[in-house]
C-alpha cells in the first residue's frame, strides 16, 4: 500500500477521505514514503501557474534545480488543459496580462531547459487520479530497479562464490 506523504507547507491537500503522512518535503508538494527524495510531485491550478511563471519564477527556477541537484525526479501537474491554460480560460484568466502564446513558450522553454515533465489535468479530480496512479508507477518501478540491483548482487555473489570453490 502506497503511503501519500504531503508537504507541511501544501495549503489545500488533494488527499481528503485518504490518510496521509504531513512532512516538510525539500521540493514538491507530494511523494511517498518510499520515493522520498527520490520523486515528487508539484501540483498547480491554473492560477497558480500563472503566477509561479510570472511573478514567482524565480523561487519555481530554484526549486527545479534544488531538485535536479538532490536527485529528486520532479514532475508538475496543472489542474487544467494546456489549451485552457494558454487561452487563459480559467477562473481570472481573462484579467491576466500576458498573451497565451508568451505563456506556451514559457512553458515550452521550462520543460526544454529544466527537463521538467509537465502533466496537464483536464480538472482537480483528474489530477487527483494522474497523481495518484503516477505515484503507484513510480514506486513499482523503483520497486523493481531494487529487485533487479538485488538479483544481479545474489547473482555476482554466486559467481564469485563459483570461482572460489574451482580454484
Amino acid at each position: 500500500m502506497i503511503e501519500i506523504v504531503v508537504d507541511t507547507r501544501e495549503q489545500k491537500p488533494v488527499w481528503k477521505g485518504r490518510r496521509y503522512i504531513r512532512r516538510t518535503l525539500l521540493v514538491g508538494d507530494y511523494t511517498t514514503t518510499n520515493l522520498f527524495n527520490c520523486f515528487a510531485v508539484e501540483r498547480k491550478t491554473p492560477q497558480d501557474l500563472y503566477g509561479t511563471i510570472t511573478k514567482g519564477h524565480v523561487r519555481f527556477r530554484n526549486e527545479i534545480l534544488r531538485a535536479s541537484a538532490n536527485g529528486i525526479k520532479l514532475v508538475l501537474f496543472v489542474e487544467c488543459s494546456q489549451q485552457k491554460f494558454v487561452t487563459k480560460q480559467f477562473i481570472g484568466g481573462h484579467l491576466r496580462k500576458m498573451p497565451g502564446e508568451v505563456l506556451g513558450k514559457i512553458i515550452d522553454t521550462i520543460e526544454k531547459r529544466y527537463k521538467l515533465e509537465v502533466i496537464w489535468c483536464n480538472s482537480r479530480t483528474s489530477s487527483i487520479t494522474k497523481i495518484f496512479d503516477r505515484l503507484r508507477k513510480e514506486e513499482n518501478l523503483l520497486r523493481l530497479s531494487k529487485n533487479t540491483s538485488n538479483n544481479k548482487s545474489n547473482h555476482n555473489t554466486q559467481n564469485k562464490s563459483a570461482n572460489r570453490n574451482q580454484n
